[in-house]
């Protein structure tokens, strides 16, 4: 939404207060935006072929992993792995092939703390997974998550003055992100909208809007002839 208002008081600028209160003008636009969708996925997939094999496979952008949904109601950057996979990765306790741990708490704390598919959001797409799930293949949807929405009011305060016929003395005093919300890429930052999309990350910066550079409130003051 896009608007502009000229001030009608003392529009013609007449003598000394008409060239103090007039040639006013307010101006701005308002951008409210849902956040952009993105896609969890994994960066990297352990390697089994070998014992002891400690080599990971790297995926590309345009071939990435994708991991399988736990509960859609459980916490957005909770993610589990299969102790089997944990075991090859990370070197925990394998006690129940069919089990599976926190990959929060692994990366955060280091504590093997078993969970269920049921209590955490996404389940790492190992073979390990694989082999419980009877599938490869991961099953969360495209674009199953959306980053912040943007909500952002910039204002624009001009103060046009006439000096003769043809010379006018603008005054321009310019506010971004007027209302000072926290904005992702957008306006000043110019950086990623998106929060970290690797479940690998969980417990770090996996689906964490904190992470993401946020612009803040931006005031340029402006004078500008024009003849």
């Amino acid at each position: 939404m896009t608007f502009i208002y000229d001030v009608p008081l003392y529009k013609e600028q007449r003598g000394l207060l008409g060239h103090l209160l007039g040639g006013l003008q307010i101006n701005g636009n308002y951008v409210y935006n849902s956040g952009r969708p993105y896609t969890p996925s994994q960066s990297f997939n352990s390697l089994f072929f070998t014992p002891g094999a400690s080599t990971y496979l790297w995926t590309t952008s345009t071939d990435p992993i994708v991991p399988f949904l736990g509960n859609p109601n459980a916490p957005v950057g909770t993610v589990g792995i299969n102790q089997v996979d944990a075991a090859r990765i990370y070197g925990s306790t394998l006690t129940n092939p069919n089990g599976f741990l926190s990959l929060n708490e692994l990366n955060t704390t280091g504590n093997e703390v078993a969970v269920t598919p049921n209590d955490v959001r996404f389940i790492f797409n190992g073979p390990g997974a694989a082999r419980v799930f009877l599938n490869p293949f991961g099953n969360t949807p495209r674009n199953y998550l959306r980053a912040p929405a943007i909500d952002q009011l910039n204002l624009g305060f001009f103060k046009t003055t006439k000096i003769g016929e043809k010379v006018r003395l603008q005054f321009r005093a310019e506010l971004y992100n007027a209302l000072n919300h926290p904005q992702a890429g957008f306006g000043v930052t110019r950086q990623s909208q998106l929060p970290d999309i690797n479940i690998e990350d969980a417990g770090l910066t996996f689906a964490d809007p904190k992470q993401v550079e946020l612009a803040r409130r931006v005031i340029q003051f402006g004078l500008r002839l024009v003849f």
